[in-house]
């Protein structure tokens, strides 16, 4: 399932190459979206694989003013294991990886936080992710954003402050996993 901005009349030519919720037959599968309002003030769901029934609600809205304001983005891809995009490779289990996140995909320096959506593919074994702020020296939070097992991709949003040299680093605890990270919107000062 993809949800993106309304495009303007001519210019829909399909959504973005990211996910929002990964499906399974026969599954109810819940996920939090943030994504930026389109023209007339609508957004687009799109299943492009197969038919679905789709519950939406709406739980608010983020301003761009004052402190902490949010800024929505058109959802990038900035990471991608399966084929090195963003890290070197698959995501191993007890090693912290580093992705730079300001100063791509519209992400400019002076974000605070990252709104992420987080997938978890062809996970090895039962495993969780952790999505932290890069800090020196390395602080491993314990706290999971993303729980994993054999046989299902699984997507989970991510609000992330941004660390040390505009970076946020991944973790996957007991097994290696592939890691794909798709960017829609940041907080500033």
């Amino acid at each position: 399932m993809r949800v993106y901005p309304t495009p303007g009349g001519a210019e829909d030519q399909g959504g973005p190459d990211v996910s929002n919720l990964n499906l399974r037959a026969g599954r109810d599968q819940p996920n939090l979206v943030t994504v930026k309002v389109g023209d007339g003030g609508r957004v687009r769901f799109d299943a492009p694989v197969a038919a679905t029934y789709l519950l939406a609600d709406l739980a608010g809205y983020y301003t761009a003013t004052g402190d902490n304001g949010f800024v929505a983005l058109t959802p990038a891809r900035i990471a991608d294991t399966r084929y090195a995009q963003g890290f070197s490779g698959i995501l191993r289990a007890g090693q912290p990886q580093v992705l730079q996140v300001t100063g791509v995909a519209g992400v400019p320096s002076d974000a605070t936080a990252a709104v992420l959506n987080v997938t978890g593919s062809q996970p090895r074994n039962v495993t969780h992710i952790r999505v932290f702020p890069t800090t020196v020296p390395a602080t491993l939070p314990d706290v999971s954003s993303l729980n994993l097992v054999p046989g299902r991709d699984e997507a989970n949003l991510s609000i992330t402050r941004i660390g040390a040299g505009g970076k946020m680093s991944f973790y996957t605890h007991t097994a290696d996993t592939h890691l794909i990270v798709d960017v829609s919107g940041y907080f500033r000062k």
